[in-house]
């Protein structure tokens, strides 16, 4: 299992866990019950398990499912923030399905409603870059707040791109440089409170 990376809901005493190769994953803190699977559905863990079936999670608008996502965050009632890579999977067993591919990849907000296992997408933001691995996006300061993504493995991992977008996405903020496979980019970019630093001359 190849985990990106977690986040723990204080709500319900769970972990929402990125699992690269496969979906993201909800499990119960203390007894580790897997609560629901969300991914994408012509991947090795959906066609060959049929016992995973039933727990999978169906979207219900026409939009990406997580595929090799990165950076899950909670935004309260049912939501997640992600950074969708949309690369299928590369190290399923030989003769599997790897599952589809994404042209771009984007940072999605969902709403999954647990009890029916279903998912809507509440914000998505696609600016047609493709970013394979590693990678992030965090909002700050609450529901209006801004957002910071970092693309860290572009043009076959040569180089990185740090953007800052508002709710209605406007680029407010870009950086590129060169990098090589998430060495200067690091997996994740993150978000710095200032507000509380003293300045002085």
């Amino acid at each position: 299992l190849h985990i990106n990376d977690m986040a723990y809901d204080p709500g319900d005493d769970s972990l929402v866990v990125s699992s690269r190769e496969n979906f993201l994953f909800k499990i119960d803190y203390e007894s580790g019950a897997i609560r629901w699977l969300f991914g994408d559905d012509n991947k090795h863990w959906f066609v060959n398990y049929p016992s995973l079936r039933a727990l999978s999670v169906t979207l219900l608008d026409n939009g990406a499912v997580p595929i090799g996502q990165h950076t899950p965050t909670i935004e309260g009632a049912g939501q997640i923030l992600l950074f969708n890579n949309g690369w299928g999977s590369t190290q399923n067993p030989p003769g599997t399905p790897a599952g589809i591919s994404l042209d771009s990849s984007r940072a999605t907000r969902y709403r999954i409603d647990e009890g029916a296992r279903t998912a809507e997408i509440m914000w998505n933001y696609d600016n047609g870059l493709s970013s394979l691995a590693c990678s992030s996006v965090y909002q700050a300061g609450g529901e209006q707040g801004d957002y910071l993504l970092s693309y860290t493995t572009l043009d076959l991992a040569s180089r990185s791109i740090i953007e800052i977008i508002d709710e209605a996405q406007t680029l407010l903020f870009q950086l590129e440089f060169p990098d090589l496979s998430c060495v200067s980019g690091l997996r994740e970019a993150a978000i710095i409170r200032l507000e509380s630093v003293n300045y002085r001359e």
